[in-house]
């Protein structure tokens, strides 16, 4: 398939997840592979909690980190778990994921030790 006929397919099929779209195509271990992006009414929104102005439709994420203080924020997802870890990793917040204890009341040491590669 020629990378005309492959942007022709992206416009009539989806094949991306349920939730994401195709803009254009990438390289992927030599491969061109549609740029699979999220929707953006299904995005992540990820920000501090202002109380007087939350949406119906985010839930509010509650951190506790190993020293013992709590951070609020808000999200739209349905995995608060999977969002919170892969927002602190895209952003390289590693120190922070490190002090990372639980999220909304699950312990995630064990994931954030897998992740990190090592124990605290």
């Amino acid at each position: 398939m020629r990378l005309h006929e492959l942007d022709e397919s992206l416009r009539t099929e989806n094949p991306c997840w349920k939730g994401y779209h195709p803009v254009g195509t990438k390289k992927k271990n030599g491969r061109t592979v549609p740029n699979c992006v999220p929707n953006k009414n299904e995005s992540v929104v990820i920000d501090s909690v202002v109380e007087d102005n939350i949406d119906e439709d985010v839930n509010v994420i509650n951190l506790e980190f190993i020293d013992g203080t709590t951070e609020a924020i808000r999200a739209r997802t349905r995995n608060p778990i999977k969002t919170v870890l892969s927002y602190l990793i895209r952003r390289k917040e590693i120190e922070r994921l490190k002090q990372l204890k639980s999220i909304d009341g699950q312990d995630v040491t064990g994931i954030v030790n897998q992740i990190v590669g090592g124990k605290k």
